[in-house]
C-alpha cells in the first residue's frame, strides 16, 4: 500500500467524520431525508477523492442503502427497531473500516490532496 500524504488523510478523515455525524442524526430521527440527501452527497464526494476500491464501493452502498430502509421504517407507525438500528450502526462501522484501504484519486493528485 502506498504512503498516505497528510492532506490526503485529513481530507478522508474530514469526509469520514460527516459521514459518522451523518448517520448519527439518522438514528437519531433528524430532518431524515435531508441528512439522507447529505450522506448520499459525502459519499458522491469521496468517491471523486478517492481511487476506485470494491470493498469501499459495496461499502458505501450498503451504507446508503441500510440509512434508507432505516428511514423507510422509522416512518411506519411501528417505527425502526432495535435490529434496524445496529443494522445501520454496523454499516457505518464496515464503511470506516474499509475507508482504511483508501488511496488517491487522479482528481485528488490534481488539486494537491497527494
Amino acid at each position: 500500500m502506498l504512503e498516505q500524504s497528510t492532506a490526503f488523510a485529513e481530507a478522508i478523515q474530514s469526509h469520514g467524520q460527516a459521514i459518522g455525524h451523518a448517520v448519527t442524526r439518522i438514528l437519531d430521527g433528524e430532518e431524515a431525508g435531508l441528512v439522507l440527501g447529505a450522506l448520499q452527497s459525502y459519499l458522491d464526494d469521496l468517491r471523486i477523492l478517492i481511487e476506485r476500491h470494491p470493498g469501499i464501493e459495496a461499502a458505501a452502498s450498503d451504507l446508503l442503502a441500510t440509512a434508507a430502509a432505516f428511514i423507510s421504517a422509522s416512518q411506519t407507525t411501528s417505527g425502526a427497531d432495535t435490529r434496524q438500528r445496529r443494522f445501520l450502526a454496523e454499516a457505518a462501522l464496515r464503511f470506516t473500516a474499509r475507508l482504511e484501504a483508501a488511496q488517491p484519486s487522479e482528481s485528488a493528485r490534481r488539486v494537491g490532496l497527494a
